[in-house]
């Protein structure tokens, strides 16, 4: 890409401050959807959602972003949620507790998950990490592959204060943003950058 951008507007993904809230602007799954959409085993109702919410602009979100005052952003795309919200915990020298249950998902996405369906990506995507995301004892090994899946036109991922969450969320909603989930918090820095619970 190229283009031209004001100085004093970047956003990067190394802002996040300690006791920050993680917010995910789309559901996620894509990478399982996808697999299924090739394989033939999601129905045309289910595909057609995640079509629509792919070819969903992330400029609205990003607009309410920037209007609420966020701390780091970043999106969420080939390398699943898990090594995105990895690179801001890196940036910013803290580790981040990624919350799968409060993970926004695509309708079918865990049940193809059961059933072996996930992207290519997956496999490239844990190999890199190796050991650096940390799951708890009785995580759902699904939600664990959802993680690090691809995302396909994912949403964003924003750091935000905790006391600025609640305008966050609300503005997303109101420019219809596929989802408005806070799916983590930033911590002091760990042994690892990521923590998956």
């Amino acid at each position: 890409m190229t283009g031209f951008v004001d100085p004093g507007k970047i956003q990067t993904n190394s802002g996040a401050q300690q006791g920050d809230l993680l917010v995910v602007t789309k559901p996620l799954g894509m990478g399982a959807i996808s697999t299924g959409i090739a394989r033939a085993r999601i129905s045309s109702e289910v595909a057609q959602d995640a079509m629509v919410c792919m070819a969903t602009l992330n400029r609205g979100a990003m607009e309410v972003a920037v209007e609420v005052g966020v701390d780091a952003m970043t999106d969420v795309g080939g390398y699943g949620i898990a090594e995105h919200a990895n690179e801001m915990a890196e940036a910013a020298g803290l580790t981040v507790e990624l919350e799968l249950k409060r993970m926004p998902l695509f309708e079918q996405a865990l049940e193809l998950v059961r059933t072996g369906m996930h992207s290519n990506a997956f496999r490239n995507t844990r190999a890199y990490l190796g050991s650096r995301p940390r799951a708890r004892r009785g995580v759902d090994s699904r939600l664990v592959t959802l993680a690090l899946d691809a995302e396909t036109s994912g949403g964003l991922l924003l750091a935000v204060d905790k006391g600025k969450v609640d305008a966050l969320c609300d503005g997303l909603k109101a420019r219809g943003a596929p989802a408005a989930a806070i799916v983590g918090r930033f911590v002091a820095r760990r042994s690892c950058p990521v923590v998956l619970v």
